[in-house]
């Protein structure tokens, strides 16, 4: 697979890390994970293939299908809304000038904190809060929200209104949908009126790869809508 980006480039040799260091490092993460606090039970849900860390979504294909590099820039705060293990956020750190992370689960916040601390990374900080109870003190420039929604706040709107009242004017939303299928279990059959939410709060879609009513949960970089808030 060919990646354009420098960082993953290089990062693909270890970084220069030893065997021995890549081992040491996924075994405490699977050691921190067993120690889950009822949220992933030793499941590494994000990948990071570089050091032989197989997740269930992965990331380098995540960052490139996501668009991060044509959007992000270096003057940006990001917030992620579930950030899981942090591999995601910790191989985008370099895109931008900050991102904060917030998770539910400690034990995931303390596997993140063990990635970052691997990887050297500076300009990311993971917090152990619930969505609901965050208090930002300042508003971002970009907020990452990953099939998160339906566990955090069913009501889209009432889950909107926080999201916009912390993100700035012309800032980016990452929206990527739980699971799309005509049926009554299936939280995001109604996509199109989230949708039609967001274009009334001042919200352009800018991208989005198109989606299948039926689409496996799987593919989901098909479930992602990036939005611009209008200034």
């Amino acid at each position: 697979m060919h990646f354009k980006d420098p960082y993953i480039k290089s990062s693909l040799n270890s970084a220069g890390k030893s065997h021995k260091e890549i081992q040491e490092f996924k075994d405490r993460l699977y050691e921190i994970l067993q120690t889950a606090d009822g949220s992933t039970y030793g499941y590494v849900y994000q990948s990071l293939p570089q050091y032989g860390l197989i997740g269930a979504r992965p990331t380098l294909d995540r960052i490139e299908g996501y668009k991060f590099r044509e959007l992000l820039t270096k003057r940006m705060k990001i917030l992620d809304i579930g950030a899981n293990c942090g591999c995601m956020d910790c191989s985008i750190a370099h895109m931008v000038k900050h991102i904060t992370g917030i998770e539910i689960s400690q034990s995931t916040v303390n596997a993140a904190n063990h990635v970052k601390k691997f990887l050297g990374v500076e300009n990311v900080t993971f917090i152990h809060t619930d969505f609901k109870s965050f208090a930002a003190k300042e508003k971002f420039d970009a907020i990452l929200s990953f099939a998160v929604h339906m566990w955090i706040e069913p009501d889209f709107k009432k889950y909107m209104a926080k999201i916009d009242s912390m993100l700035k004017p012309g800032g980016l939303f990452w929206f990527s949908t739980h699971y799309i299928k005509n049926k009554p279990d299936c939280p995001d059959r109604d996509i199109a009126l989230k949708l039609a939410h967001l274009k009334s709060l001042g919200y352009d879609l800018i991208y989005a790869p198109g989606y299948d009513i039926e689409l496996p949960n799987e593919a989901d970089t098909r479930r992602l809508f990036i939005l611009k808030k209008k200034k």
